[in-house]
């Protein structure tokens, strides 16, 4: 309140007196007072409500199967890359929306930031025409929306230069339908290529379902280093090495563009989801300002809640890509031990 009240030259308590509705006030005084709070990005709750002395939240979108640790830390991320501005952070479950009600649930948010949740949850926002600013965060990410996404490629370009030193000459890309990352072994031989290591890319194996890994491994012939596409993937490649007695980096290398932890020797790309928070918060903060504020008598009818702003997240996508890291995995298991009978 403080603020509108510099910005228009009047008391605090005039102010709160417009925006509450109560007391006596010129209309003059309040007309000014309410220009002044949506150009300062103060909003309504409901077309129908007074102008509410907070500025609008922004809004974190957590698809249903985000594991709490990442989504935590994308959370904290997002939280400081807002704190300059003043906005409340606000976060939801996708599987919590209802938007059979025809109303916008995202009526009285500033922005909007999607988590990890890939192509499934844009239909949330096709055609929504008083929608705040969307920005999806994490991979993949659907073409058609402003975002920040992974870039991998550097860290695939280390992931093979590692095991081109560990002297892996049979190196195979593993991909899963509907996995973490748009990433293909198209790129991944491209960067073997660049390398001077046309010749060691083994080849490409697409799996509709991570049962699928058992197909690498096949009678005649195998590689002995795969790069998986996700971290689900890799764990099932790792479980299935193990299972044809196989040890784990010396006689088949497992890599992943997701993070796999320390787990099993895997090489894996090590995504910084505070990195990831904060980027989107920037992107947001950014959209808001250069999305149209409504005015009052803009709002639509009554039964169709909005925000003070109106934005087609299919115009001029963005993207903003952010590297992620590398963690090389380690010998985990153990070789079988050979028995000797002396007679």
């Amino acid at each position: 309140m403080d603020t509108i009240a510099e910005h228009v030259g009047v008391s605090k308590m005039t102010v709160s007196r417009v925006l509450n509705g109560r007391g006596f006030f010129k209309d003059s005084t309040a007309k000014k007072i309410e220009a002044a709070a949506l150009e300062l990005g103060y909003f309504r709750r409901n077309p129908r409500d007074k102008l509410c002395a907070a500025l609008a939240p922004v809004a974190a979108l957590l698809p249903s199967w985000a594991d709490a640790g990442a989504a935590g830390e994308f959370l904290d991320g997002l939280a400081f890359g807002l704190r300059e501005s003043g906005r409340p952070l606000v976060a939801a479950a996708a599987s919590a929306l209802d938007f059979s009600s025809g109303m916008n649930p995202f009526a009285g948010t500033a922005g909007v930031a999607v988590f990890g949740a890939g192509a499934d949850l844009s239909k949330f926002f096709d055609g929504g025409e008083f929608l705040p600013p969307v920005v999806f965060a994490g991979s993949p990410v659907p073409e058609n929306f402003d975002c920040v996404a992974w870039d991998f490629s550097d860290a695939a370009e280390k992931i093979a230069a590692h095991l081109l030193e560990q002297n892996f000459s049979k190196i195979a890309f593993a991909s899963l339908k509907g996995g973490d990352s748009d990433f293909s072994g198209a790129k991944f031989a491209e960067i073997l290529k660049r390398l001077g290591a046309k010749e060691k890319f083994f080849g490409e194996f697409k799996c509709a379902e991570v049962s699928d890994a058992d197909r690498i491994f096949g009678d005649f012939d195998r590689p002995d280093a795969v790069l998986c596409s996700c971290a689900e993937l890799a764990r099932a490649v790792l479980e299935t090495a193990r299972g044809r007695g196989l040890v784990v980096p010396e006689d088949i290398a497992v890599a992943s563009l997701g993070d796999c932890g320390a787990e099993g020797g895997i090489t894996c790309a090590v995504a910084d989801l505070r990195a990831l928070g904060a980027e989107a918060a920037k992107l947001i903060l950014e959209k808001i300002g250069k999305s149209p504020r409504r005015g009052s008598d803009e709002f639509p009818a009554s039964g169709s809640a909005a925000s003070e702003y109106s934005y087609s997240p299919r115009s001029a996508p963005l993207r903003m890509p952010l590297a992620a890291g590398v963690r090389f995995g380690k010998s985990t298991d153990r070789p079988k031990k050979s028995i000797v009978w002396v007679l």
